[in-house]
């Protein structure tokens, strides 16, 4: 196509006239040479924007990642900082994350399967997920395992009594009451968390329940609650058993008796301390880091939002 055919197609700024005229007027050949160049990058960009499709104009406007297609607001963490220490500490008690905003996606993915299952096909994310729902149905099928074997320790002490009374005299008022708390606690603790297994695995992703939750931010939370209940449950009963046991050491007519039960406590709180010591900065960074990536989720999914806002506005003609 010849030079005369593209001024023919083409619509010129002052700044293009400028340079049609001025190579034919004598200035000094930097300036002629410099607009010349700016009249072929002109028309190298009218020529492609004038060729290229619609549809591929709103693709380049949308691409962004798989995340800023999802509106997390629904499960994302409390802005106040004592309510999103709460909430992550519920959601890492509950499903060994610090939130639950990846639901978000499980839903979408759940409703594109139920529209068209036969083109759907199941991405890297959804095997990751699947992987975590696996662990997460092992942690509770473990911590059964456990309740169990509490519950039956705690029967145990509660239907016998000790062959030496003066030893360990865990029948005295306060340790039976606290082996009678360690039970009913274990006991629900087995009943939870059994129900839990059996109703997580079906309802895993299940875009209905997802929808429900997005609904009713109260219904979430009621979901966490029961999911990190048996944990809670598993704990109190262990520490109401140790309790029990402790008591009946320390309140032994033995001074030996005595005396192991007090090593055995400063034992445990130096096991603690040990614990605080070394898990304390990674929980730091893990906290830190989830903040970061919430708030640049947030910050991204306002910036889907209006790219997809500009390309509705370039499909259908209209100024943005």
């Amino acid at each position: 196509m010849t030079e005369a055919a593209n001024e023919d197609c083409f619509v010129y700024s002052p700044a293009l006239l400028a340079a049609e005229f001025l190579p034919r007027v004598s200035i000094p050949g930097g300036t002629a040479y410099m607009l010349v160049l700016y009249k072929y990058a002109y028309h190298t960009m009218v020529h492609y924007s004038q060729h290229l499709p619609i549809s591929s104009m709103s693709l380049m406007t949308t691409t962004s990642p798989t995340s800023s297609h999802y509106d997390n607001s629904w499960c994302a963490p409390p802005k106040h900082v004592f309510s999103r220490g709460c909430y992550k500490l519920l959601c890492m008690i509950a499903i060994s994350r610090s939130s639950v905003e990846h639901w978000e996606e499980l839903r979408q993915n759940s409703i594109r399967s139920r529209q068209d299952p036969e083109v759907y096909q199941r991405s890297s994310t959804e095997e990751q997920w699947e992987k975590h729902k696996k662990m997460v149905i092992a942690r509770f099928q473990n911590m059964n395992i456990t309740a169990g074997l509490v519950l039956t320790s705690s029967t145990v002490f509660m239907t016998t009594n000790p062959p030496i009374e003066l030893l360990v005299p865990y029948t005295n008022h306060v340790s039976y009451t606290l082996e009678v708390f360690s039970f009913v606690a274990a006991l629900i603790s087995l009943i939870v968390g059994t129900s839990v297994v059996i109703i997580y695995d079906p309802c895993y992703a299940h875009a209905d329940i997802l929808e429900s939750f997005k609904e009713s931010r109260l219904r979430l939370i009621c979901c966490l609650m029961l999911m990190a209940f048996p944990s809670l449950a598993l704990v109190a009963s262990t520490l109401a058993l140790m309790a029990a046991v402790f008591i009946a050491g320390i309140t032994s007519d033995k001074v030996f008796m005595k005396a192991m039960s007090a090593v055995t406590c400063v034992i445990i709180y130096i096991l603690l301390m040990v614990a605080f010591y070394v898990f304390n900065t990674p929980l730091k960074k893990v906290a830190r880091y989830n903040a970061h990536a919430t708030d640049m989720l947030e910050v991204d999914s306002r910036g889907g939002s209006l790219r997809h806002r500009q390309a509705a506005s370039l499909e259908g003609g209209s100024p943005y």
